[in-house]
């Protein structure tokens, strides 16, 4: 792999997946919201060798997001895109429902962001014929668990809409 792309870059997840493929002649296009922390990030993966691009962006900002995606691809072909950033949620002690306002912003982030971040590349990789999408899901997108219902039913619709890319894209080596 030669260029990866990964939002979410400053949490433990997506700290981990960028160090992970940090390594010389590696370019790595990183985003997150938390500055500090992203550049955090960046500066660990330049010492392992890494080229490395980054933003700060908001995943809710879908035309922000969609637009640096394309301005990664364009500079140089995206290999692998990682949709990783992403937030919890639970029911408070106390029982009561979670607020819509973070129902919404669960979904805003954890669906609407992930396939945002994704989308612009779809086509684009399978017109080249190559190319690997990764959607960070959840073992809570398997089982509707009562302490946090909005988290595990925007992860199970992520992870049923990248079993329906898989289906799309594979014959067309994506």
């Amino acid at each position: 792999l030669q260029h990866v792309l990964i939002t979410g870059a400053s949490g433990a997840i997506g700290r981990a997946l960028a160090l992970a493929y940090a390594a010389p002649g590696v370019t790595l296009s990183l985003t997150a919201r938390d500055a500090p922390r992203l550049q955090e990030t960046v500066e660990r993966c330049r010492q392992r060798g890494a080229a490395v691009v980054s933003a700060t962006l908001d995943i809710t900002d879908t035309a922000a997001l969609m637009q640096w995606v394309v301005e990664r691809d364009e500079a140089m072909p995206v290999d692998l895109a990682i949709a990783n950033a992403g937030m919890t949620s639970t029911i408070g002690d106390d029982g009561q429902a979670e607020p819509w306002s973070r129902v919404e912003q669960l979904f805003q982030v954890n669906l609407i962001g992930a396939v945002a971040s994704v989308h612009p590349l779809l086509e684009r990789m399978a017109q080249r014929g190559k190319g690997q999408i990764g959607l960070m899901s959840s073992l809570g997108g398997y089982v509707g668990m009562p302490i946090s219902p909005a988290y595990n039913a925007s992860k199970a619709a992520l992870k049923v809409y990248g079993a329906g890319l898989r289906g799309w894209l594979a014959p067309r080596s994506v």
